[in-house]
């Protein structure tokens, strides 16, 4: 504060900065600096790309604060990183004394930055300059003062309070604000995304119902398109993480998203889903449940498939054969099918894959029965296997008009051991990936030991990818998925975790993580946010119970206490 007869105005100008925090994946930073006396606001300009930013020649006029005495005593600054959909991250904060001020020299320092939170990572500092001018000097009287109007043209433009709490995942605060008939649900930004886009993009324990809460509102439009036509939809397929995204889907659906939109690059949300790090194969298989058009081509003439290939998805190219992807398609761009980007790769099992579909759809174009493509991939009946087929298995297949039967049944027989064109014997088949292995308990236990060699089981979410439900109980549920492209069990939690279970969990997965042993499903860890869940061993034939039960397995009471003694 000030004293009543020392009133004026203060002029802060933000000169530019010196060895910031890098919080880009290149290196550098997008800084700009707010600067703030009580309520009133001021903003720099956004520097790309750098750890030096330079305001002097973007912002050359100074910020203007009116101080009396019933202003605060001092003058922050705080530095953040600029994100197009992102909370912006902090990158620090600096603050200068308004007594320091009242002798009317110029302030002109560098101001070291300190973190606004314990856990910021902050480096360097911000030069600034700052003048107090008491009334009656330099023009800065009452009556020259600038007025409300002028101060709030140089304020920083307050961002939507639907957009900051989306943003910092404040679910009252959504659903309050849904509430309210003044706010404009499909207000843009200057970029052209809108409440749902950034929804889309959230990571938190309460991504799903923010996402929900938006897509209840009735009038939400869901196909509205930002600056690169990317509707919200495209952004959800690729970067929500919720194993609970099929029923979100079910609420874009209804709301008549269009899920064959296309952005800039001609990319659909099915090329988009191929990118998500978290839920890759639910959000494909909720895309193809849902009639997405599976071979519509981006701007450069690739499919999905082509996706998938690129990133090496070798279960991702079944899925998406069985689902009647189009194999012979070659980009425009590189004119190359998806086969020939797998052999380019040198992805051999994925090759021989592409090879065989590739075999087969021939095989049926040249008997004309071309409409079962899908039926034999979707069994996996491949061309090698066709002269032992039957009756029987057409029945299986649901192929039931007779003249198409005895057609294919003819065919079948007819044909000879497999050759390649070089009339050479086929390939032999690379082992299936989920064909058993012998398992070397040294070997196995030694590994294990890696994973866990830093003493810690917590892991972090970005390792993980869930592909299959497996079932839900009272206390989560249990997905298939990937840890470091290892089959794993994942169990997700429920968000309702009282501190207590919280802490009763972390103690659980502390002494679960020293149990090493080839008799006890192996704990690999546990993600403690932004959602709960433990990572265990895949148990592909099911519990105990389920095998002791299951006469195909030899497991009676003898050999279950065997093992129990050996543990």
């Amino acid at each position: 504060m000030v004293d009543n007869n020392q009133q004026g105005l203060i002029s802060v100008r933000v000169l530019g900065g010196r060895d910031l925090v890098a919080c880009d994946k290149g290196g550098t930073s997008d800084p700009y600096c707010i600067v703030s006396l009580g309520s009133a606001k001021m903003k720099t300009r956004t520097i790309k790309k750098t750890l030096t930013p330079n305001w002097k020649d973007t912002d050359p006029d100074p910020f203007t604060f009116h101080v009396d005495h019933y202003s605060p005593g001092e003058i922050l600054f705080e530095l953040y990183d600029w994100n197009k959909i992102y909370s912006h991250k902090r990158m620090g904060r600096a603050k200068v004394s308004v007594k320091e001020l009242l002798n009317g020299e110029e302030f002109s320092k560098w101001l070291p930055l300190v973190p606004s939170k314990d856990k910021d990572e902050v480096s360097g500092e911000i030069q600034v300059s700052i003048q107090y001018h008491a009334d009656g000097e330099n023009g800065a009287s009452a009556g020259r003062r600038p007025t409300q109007s002028t101060l709030m043209m140089r304020q920083v433009t307050d961002e939507p309070e639907l957009f900051t709490a989306i943003k910092n995942s404040e679910l009252y605060k959504v659903q309050t604000l849904m509430k309210d008939s003044k706010v404009d649900v499909n207000m843009k930004d200057e970029y052209g995304y809108t409440p749902l886009h950034a929804a889309c993009c959230l990571f938190s324990d309460v991504d799903d119902q923010i996402l929900s809460c938006l897509l209840e509102h009735p009038a939400i439009n869901v196909n509205v398109e930002n600056d690169d036509k990317n509707t919200p939809l495209h952004y959800f397929c690729a970067k929500f993480r919720s194993p609970n995204c099929p029923e979100t889907f079910e609420m874009f659906v209804k709301k008549g998203a269009n899920i064959n939109a296309q952005n800039n690059n001609g990319e659909t949300p099915f090329h988009k889903a191929v990118f998500n790090n978290s839920v890759k194969l639910l959000m494909v298989n909720v895309l193809i449940k849902a009639g997405a058009d599976i071979n519509k081509p981006n701007s450069t003439g690739e499919t999905p498939l082509h996706y998938a290939v690129r990133l090496g998805r070798e279960d991702l190219v079944s899925i998406l054969l069985k689902a009647g992807a189009d194999i012979y398609v070659k980009g425009s761009k590189e004119n190359k099918t998806p086969y020939d980007l797998a052999i380019e790769a040198k992805h051999e099992k994925m090759a021989y894959l592409l090879k065989r579909a590739k075999d087969l759809f021939d095989w049926l174009d040249e008997i004309g029965m071309e409409k079962y493509k899908t039926t034999f991939i979707a069994e996996e009946l491949y061309k090698d296997a066709l002269p032992d087929i039957d009756e029987k298995y057409l029945d299986r297949m649901g192929i039931t008009t007779t003249g198409h039967r005895l057609k294919i049944l003819k065919a079948a027989k007819a044909l000879k051991p497999v050759t390649d064109k070089n009339n050479e014997p086929k390939p032999e088949e690379p082992a299936s990936p989920s064909s058993p292995k012998p398992v070397d308990i040294e070997d196995e236990l030694s590994r294990l030991k890696y994973i866990n060699k830093s003493g810690t089981w917590i892991l972090h979410n970005s390792e993980l990818e869930f592909t299959v439900k497996l079932g839900s109980g009272a206390s989560g549920t249990v997905y298939k998925g990937l840890y470091k492209g290892e089959e794993v069990a994942i169990k997700l939690l429920k968000t309702e975790q009282s501190a207590k279970e919280l802490d009763e969990f972390k103690k659980e997965f502390h002494i679960m993580s020293t149990i090493q042993s080839p008799y006890i499903v192996f704990f690999f860890g546990a993600c403690l946010e932004p959602k709960l869940c433990m990572v265990m061993e895949l148990c592909s034939r099911g519990s105990l119970y389920h095998c002791m039960n299951d006469p195909k397995i030899e497991m009676g009471w003898d050999r279950v206490l065997i093992v129990l003694r050996k543990w």
